[in-house]
């Protein structure tokens, strides 16, 4: 949530996907705590359009289920890797607050979305 210039650079040959570097050259020099979940959602189409961010702390089985629905499993027919997936969820949910963020269709609002989550993190 740093507000640097940053660059995309080519993640590979044979795909079209960036990765975000730093124009700064700043590069974590150790691992940093997960402190938080935000999973990045619009509101639906019945719903009344947004004016700003809104972020909806998730529990319990609405976080669970949230991470399971952004999570990507190789193999769903293999019990021992949805047993390891699901555990790894289950501790997730446990440890690290799971949030819903809810966007509006503006990219103009988007620094008002970071203020918003920095903001929430400080409270924490």
């Amino acid at each position: 949530l740093g507000n640097h210039p940053v660059t995309l650079s080519g993640a590979a040959n044979y795909t079209s996907k960036c990765r975000i570097v730093s124009n700064t050259g700043q590069v974590p020099n150790s691992l940093r705590p997960l402190i938080a979940i935000y999973r990045v959602s619009r509101p639906a189409d019945e719903d009344p359009a947004l004016s700003t961010a809104r972020i909806e702390p998730l529990t319990g089985r609405k976080a669970f289920m949230e991470l399971v629905s952004a999570a990507y499993v190789l193999d769903v027919t293999e019990p021992a890797t949805l047993f390891r997936h699901f555990r790894c969820i289950e501790q997730l949910v446990a440890e690290i607050p799971i949030a819903r963020l809810l966007l509006p269709n503006d990219f103009a609002l988007l620094p008002a979305a970071r203020r918003l989550i920095l903001s929430e993190l400080k409270e924490a």
